[in-house]
């Protein structure tokens, strides 16, 4: 359903037809898909819940996830309501490492959703599109995707409120024919060059919205295992994801 409101989108901000756009579309694409249990039932997707989900974000990357472009030039990049949430389609279409294209639904029940086109294939400079995804580019999108997840549900609740259970669905495709590679950081080399045969990928993990960000590795290794696997069985280390998701949330990436 939220790939069926993607493509709505594209084609009502008239992008349907920007060929740079549609590559992106079909490139190594990674959506995520959180669900609060319980919901929220009275709740409607006022300025009041936008402001408190996307005033809440950590903003612990430089294009972080659920990113708030209420303030973009773009005013296609803005987010509007449709369907009864929050939508927004980010475009970027300079061909280098600035590329975007993210598109996310903010559902003021507790459903939050985002669809981006992954920067291994919007790099030519660095990397050649359709080649590779670096290991640790995904441990640390996905440590923010948790760690975000936490920070919006918390602030949805607030300072009174039960803690709730957090579900995150990661999907991942694009990958066949793919090799895992360190491009984004060098300085860390890996043995071999496992590669994926299939070319999609499904991963589940459940945990309550006051964990700790200090403490989200585990739930981290749990929604990437499969992900990993699926390159020529490979396993990454548990002290390296949590190495690199501490490094996220103590904003130590540089």
């Amino acid at each position: 359903m939220s790939e069926a409101r993607f493509r709505e989108a594209v084609r009502r901000v008239g992008l349907a037809d920007n060929g740079i756009v549609a590559r992106m579309a079909a490139s190594l694409t990674w959506e995520i898909a959180l669900v609060v249990n319980p919901e929220w039932e009275a709740r409607a997707p006022d300025r009041d819940f936008l402001g408190k989900v996307l005033g809440s974000n950590p903003n612990y990357t430089g294009w972080p996830i659920w990113l708030d472009s209420r303030t973009f030039s773009e005013e296609r990049s803005r987010p509007v309501v449709h369907g009864g949430a929050w939508e927004a389609i980010i475009a970027s279409t300079v061909e280098d490492w600035s590329a975007h294209l993210d598109y996310m639904r903010l559902d003021p029940r507790g459903r939050f959703y985002l669809r981006r086109a992954l920067q291994d294939d919007q790099a030519p400079l660095k990397v050649v599109p359709g080649t590779a995804l670096d290991p640790l580019v995904v441990i640390i999108r996905v440590a923010e995707a948790i760690a975000v997840g936490i920070a919006i549900t918390n602030a949805l609740i607030g300072g009174e409120g039960e803690p709730r259970q957090l579900g995150f669905a990661f999907r991942w495709t694009g990958l066949a024919n793919r090799i895992l590679k360190t491009w984004a950081n060098p300085s860390v080399l890996m043995i071999g060059e496992p590669r994926a045969h299939d070319n999609e990928v499904s991963t589940y993990v459940e945990l309550p919205s006051d964990t700790p960000v200090n403490a989200i590795a585990p739930a981290v290794q749990t929604a990437t295992r499969d992900l990993f696997a699926l390159f020529d069985g490979e396993v990454i280390p548990p002290h390296v994801i949590e190495d690199w998701s501490s490094r996220l949330t103590e904003r130590r990436l540089m």
